[in-house]
C-alpha cells in the first residue's frame, strides 16, 4: 500500500486507492486484485514494478515508499547515483526533500494520483542516474 520499491524492491504504488483486496474462485484458489484494474491494467502495473525495481537496484536504491503524501528513498551504504545531482536536486527544492540520517531521503510532497506519483519517481530518478547509466 504506497509502497514503489520494498525490501530487494518493488510492490505496486496504490496513491489515493483502497487496499488490495483477495479475489476467491469457486476451485477454492485465490487471486491478489487492485480493486478498479482489469487484467490489462494488472498486467501493466506489473510491469511497470519490474522496470522500477530494476531501476532501484541499478542505482543502490534498498527501499523506495511513496504514498499520497510523501515518502522515503533508504540508500545502499555505497549507491551508485550521481552525489552532486542528489546535492542540487536537495538544495533546488528543500521544500519536498530533506535528508533523515546518512542513507534516508524524505519526500514530502502531496500526490493526487498514482500515474503523478509515478511520473515523479521517474524523474527523480532519471535525475539522480549517473551520466553513464542513464
Amino acid at each position: 500500500r504506497g509502497r514503489l520499491c520494498d525490501g530487494d524492491v518493488a510492490v505496486p504504488i496504490a496513491v489515493a486507492q483502497s487496499d488490495d483486496a483477495d479475489r476467491r474462485h469457486e476451485d477454492g484458489g485465490r487471486e491478489r486484485v487492485t480493486p478498479g484494474l482489469d487484467r490489462a491494467q494488472q498486467t501493466e502495473r506489473l510491469f511497470d514494478v519490474m522496470t522500477l525495481r530494476q531501476r532501484c537496484e541499478t542505482l543502490g536504491i534498498e527501499r523506495l515508499e511513496l504514498n499520497a503524501g510523501g515518502g522515503r528513498i533508504v540508500f545502499a551504504s555505497e549507491p551508485k547515483i550521481d552525489p552532486m545531482a542528489l546535492i542540487q536536486m536537495i538544495q533546488k527544492n528543500s521544500d519536498i526533500y530533506r535528508f533523515d540520517g546518512k542513507q534516508i531521503l524524505r519526500i514530502i510532497k502531496p500526490f493526487e494520483q498514482s500515474r503523478d506519483a509515478q511520473a515523479f519517481v521517474d524523474q527523480m530518478l532519471d535525475s539522480l542516474a549517473l551520466p553513464d547509466a542513464a
